[in-house]
């Protein structure tokens, strides 16, 4: 690569690789990075909802958030686990049951988040349900949930956090 690229260097410490970003002329450090790979501090001063948060991949984006410097509100209708995700990762994480059919509980959710935190970043809608049933034996019912689910509650999201998300803020769909 020529000289305006960044370049990563990595050194050997105590067995673990530590990365550190180096100026490709002076090989000064820019930034630090995390062992896992990531740039410590990148989310410092943003605040993420994150749906679905309670285990699974959207606990994983919760951890990996709080990590990086990011207050995160997690919510789920998962009570106990969210719970427990809170509990465990201190002051930087409030856990919210949310039902993410519900337009009041979205509501509810993003008035919570900036009283807790004053702003809203990033949102990432992470939430949702599978249906295992083959198409010509599902009901309507069922059908109709997995729509509500997946893709009415992210227009939910959409609508009511886009309203306060803050200049420069990210939207997720996952």
């Amino acid at each position: 690569p020529s000289g305006d690229h960044q370049r990563v260097v990595r050194s050997r410490r105590a067995g673990q690789w530590e990365n550190a970003l180096r100026h490709p002329r002076t090989g000064g450090t820019l930034r630090p990075e995390s062992t896992e790979g990531g740039i410590v501090g990148r989310l410092n001063d943003k605040v993420a909802l994150i749906t679905g948060g309670a285990r699974g991949m959207g606990a994983s984006h919760v951890r990996r958030f709080v990590a990086e410097g990011a207050k995160v509100v997690c919510t789920d209708i998962l009570e106990d686990e969210g719970a427990a995700l809170a509990a465990e990762l201190g002051d930087a994480v409030r856990f919210l049951r949310h039902d993410v059919t519900s337009e009041q509980d979205w509501q509810r959710v993003v008035d919570a988040a900036i009283d807790a935190f004053g702003h809203i970043d990033i949102l990432v809608n992470n939430a949702g349900v599978l249906a295992f049933s083959p198409i010509l034996e599902m009901s309507l019912a069922d059908f109709r949930r997995v729509l509500d689910i997946n893709l009415v509650w992210e227009w939910l999201g959409l609508k009511t956090v886009g309203r306060v998300i803050r200049d420069g803020g990210s939207i997720i769909n996952i």
